[in-house]
């Protein structure tokens, strides 16, 4: 008898442990799970917190969501003599191989006798036909109308002269970061005005005959993509 009391109350003790340690395994087994909860949400986190790179893409190259670009330039006219300048320049690009550009220019002759400015406002057309969203090359026509004002080492007033020209060259832009490019264009073309000039004064007047002289320039710029 007492050894069957005995053997029974071996039984009752494995038992009690066997279940103290299924639960211990179960909690173990829940608090795992609740780790992986707090990691898997973590996780889900830091992505959500990481950049989005597509919009460091856009910014990086041409977007067609971004087709506006204002910059700055500074340039040479070159015809007898070579007249350095700066301008702006307001480029709108809808689609990645065509854009249109208006421009502004102002080139002063600093070896010339007497004063000669050249004030231009220009339109252009180009066709990027070599690159991709990151840069292109391409060609360029337009066309430009110049107000010229002179006035000769003798002369008191300034006389100022509208002439109306044509160009056709290439020009080339890189995207450097964060919507920033920078470009470089050359033009050859050709202005047509009245021999006579038109004096800032009251009995102002054009008079003369037609002539036409030829013009290169050459300009280097920075725009930023809005």
């Amino acid at each position: 008898m007492r050894t069957l009391v005995g053997v029974a109350l071996v039984l009752v003790s494995a038992g009690s442990a066997s279940s103290a340690l299924a639960q211990a395994a179960a909690g173990s087994l829940e608090i795992e799970s609740d780790l992986g909860v707090s990691l898997r949400a973590e996780v889900d986190l830091g992505s959500a917190a990481e950049p989005d790179d597509d919009d460091d893409v856009r910014r990086a190259e041409y977007s067609p969501a971004h087709p506006l670009s204002i910059g700055v330039r500074s340039g040479v006219w070159a015809q007898r003599s070579l007249e350095p300048g700066v301008g702006a320049h307001v480029r709108w690009r809808p689609i990645q191989w065509f854009g249109i550009e208006l421009s502004t220019d102002h080139f002063f002759a600093v070896n010339a006798p007497g004063v000669r400015r050249d004030h231009l406002v220009s339109a252009d057309l180009f066709l990027s036909v070599i690159g991709d969203r990151r840069f292109f090359l391409a060609p360029t026509l337009g066309g430009a109308v110049n107000l010229r004002a002179t006035r000769a080492e003798t002369q008191a007033e300034e006389t100022l002269q509208p002439l109306i020209g044509g160009n056709a060259g290439a020009m080339g832009e890189i995207y450097v970061v964060d919507g920033l490019a920078a470009s470089v264009a050359a033009k050859a073309g050709f202005f047509a005005g009245g021999a006579g000039e038109v004096a800032l004064s009251e009995d102002a007047h054009l008079a003369g005959e037609v002539f036409v002289e030829p013009v290169g320039l050459v300009t280097l710029g920075m725009s930023y993509a809005f």
